[in-house]
């Protein structure tokens, strides 16, 4: 829709049902080397915005613009206000009427400042707008804050702890990627041939498996299973050894399911049944990193039906 036809049914819908408001334009923005907040008030022809550390959240910088601008409508004596902004989240936090020890100590700003704007017969109300929609006014707040990549003025405002917890946590995976990928050659080597970066999750996390299924298909993944090859390093078999055929070969998850040639049959129907599924070969890290539950369960019934235990 043309900028011009958003703005008219916009200021339409303002004359419906905020008439003799003032608007306020509040605008949070992050990106990878800075951050900043801005509030627009057309009315009075006051263009804000300055700069917040690096580090912050979008939700902490947009409830920087909200807080700051209403230090603003106090010391303006505006007595009728309608706050815009893009950021459902914070709208939706500062309506909320639960306080828990998770709530940003900026928002419970907020709500004191609200407090004290209501006592002092001041009305304050929220609307929100979707964003880069061409609302004006928006627009103009969006690049304000914007702006503030190419400030040179550090910022020294106090932000919340939670955006530093997820600068630590984000380092913290890093680090551990990082010592994942450096260790020796033969640790883990089965499981790191799989898995070559640290998942966010558990695999089996929103699965809809039993615990046993998790738990034997975890052990094929990790390597550590009742297959003769690794039930022989753990003195539980005589030999490492298939016993399915008579030519000596390590019984391990990659014969089993690729070459043992006892099990050809076998075979051929969990290949028809894995292309039906859209896996095209036997592939290791295809087949224990593709958690699809008709899968799964399939694979497991596989070595049931082969006469292993896992």
């Amino acid at each position: 829709m043309p900028s011009f036809s958003v703005n008219h049914i916009f200021n339409e819908f303002i004359e419906l049902n905020f008439h003799n408001y003032c608007l306020v334009y509040t605008d949070g923005s992050v990106s990878t080397n800075s951050a900043g907040f801005s509030f627009f008030i057309p009315e009075r022809m006051v263009k804000y915005s300055d700069t917040l550390p690096q580090v912050v959240c979008s939700f902490t910088a947009e409830c920087y613009a909200i807080a700051t601008a209403l230090g603003y409508i106090k010391s303006l004596n505006i007595k009728k206000c309608l706050i815009v902004s893009d950021f459902q989240a914070a709208l939706c936090a500062i309506n909320s009427t639960s306080i828990s020890a998770a709530t940003s100590p900026l928002i419970l700003k907020i709500k004191a400042s609200l407090f004290e704007l209501y006592s002092q017969d001041i009305i304050i109300e929220f609307l929100w707008v979707p964003g880069h929609s061409g609302i004006s006014g928006n627009e103009v707040a969006d690049l304000l804050a914007s702006s503030t990549k190419y400030s040179l003025n550090p910022s020294v405002r106090k932000i919340p702890s939670s955006d530093l917890f997820n600068i630590l946590q984000n380092n913290y995976k890093q680090a551990w990627q990082d010592r994942w990928s450096s260790v020796a050659p033969d640790f883990a080597k089965w499981y790191r041939s799989i898995t070559l970066t640290i998942p966010q999750h558990p695999w089996f996390i929103n699965q809809p498996l039993d615990r046993s299924q998790i738990v034997r298909f975890t052990r094929l993944r990790l390597g550590h299973n009742l297959l003769p090859a690794h039930a022989f390093h753990l003195d539980l078999n005589d030999s490492p050894l298939c016993t399915r055929h008579a030519e000596e070969s390590i019984c391990d998850f990659s014969l089993i399911l690729a070459d043992c040639s006892a099990l050809s049959i076998s075979r051929s129907k969990l290949l028809r049944f894995l292309h039906n599924n859209n896996i095209m070969s036997l592939e290791l890290t295809v087949i224990l990193n593709y958690f699809s539950r008709a899968i799964i369960i399939f694979i497991l019934k596989f070595f049931e039906n082969a006469g292993f235990s896992i």
